[in-house]
């Protein structure tokens, strides 16, 4: 206990050593965020798949015909087998009470079966948003619970907004400076923020159909954020 109480006070020494070296250097630090709004051109749909019955054996099989029947559908849809990930079966045991015929009587407990699975893919040309949604909608025990936007090129959005962010980022210290009345050096640090999912995400309700479907995917949000240190140049 004693050696390792030792490991973390030598540890825990290097990391405030290291945080006052870092202030040992007159800098300024400033964050800088960039947001790039983009058309999506793809489009990730995930499917919950139930299956319910009171014999083992039964839900198992009839559970694997939906599935298969769900992966036929979107293959006929031309939808790439890289583009489609399905879970493995899920099966649950619910005991429901049996009907008591006689006040005092044992109550007989039936047992039921519960088989799900999750299928989420993806597919690019959204001009078939209205032959997807249609088709799932007729397939048995089938629903849509989540639906979000994306784009094929979010690597490039995602460093065009790393390279905006950086000139806001500057543009602010800049700004600090002249408002201090100094010079700055050249940058010490540039480090990326954590960003959470980027993607829009909507939620899709049963609603009755008529005629087409339209949908307008707006834009996406590919957002970044740095921090950056600006060293402080000698008057």
């Amino acid at each position: 206990m004693k050696k390792l109480t030792t490991v973390f006070v030598l540890l825990l020494g290097m990391c405030v050593s290291a945080f006052a070296e870092d202030f040992k250097i007159p800098h300024v630090s400033v964050f800088g965020t960039a947001e790039i709004r983009v058309v999506p051109d793809e489009m990730i749909w995930s499917l919950s798949i139930s299956t319910k019955d009171k014999e083992f054996g039964s839900v198992i099989e009839a559970h694997d015909q939906k599935v298969g029947k769900v992966l036929k559908f979107l293959r006929n849809q031309e939808i790439a087998e890289k583009d489609i990930a399905s879970s493995h079966t899920r099966l649950t045991e619910h005991s429901v009470p049996g009907v008591r015929a006689v006040p005092g009587d044992i109550v007989h407990i039936k047992k039921r079966y519960n088989a799900s699975s999750t299928i989420i893919f993806k597919f690019r040309d959204l001009k078939k948003y209205s032959s997807v949604w249609l088709g799932i909608a007729k397939l048995s025990d089938t629903r849509v619970f989540k639906m979000s936007y994306d784009t094929s090129q979010r690597i490039k959005h995602q460093n065009d907004a790393r390279v905006e962010a950086i000139k806001v980022a500057k543009k602010k210290a800049i700004a600090l400076a002249k408002a201090a009345g100094i010079s700055l050096g050249g940058p010490i640090l540039i480090e990326e923020q954590q960003q959470g999912a980027a993607t829009d995400t909507v939620t899709l309700k049963s609603f009755p159909v008529y005629g087409s479907i339209y949908i307008a995917p707006g834009t996406i949000a590919v957002k970044t954020s740095v921090q950056m240190k600006f060293r402080i140049s000698a008057p």
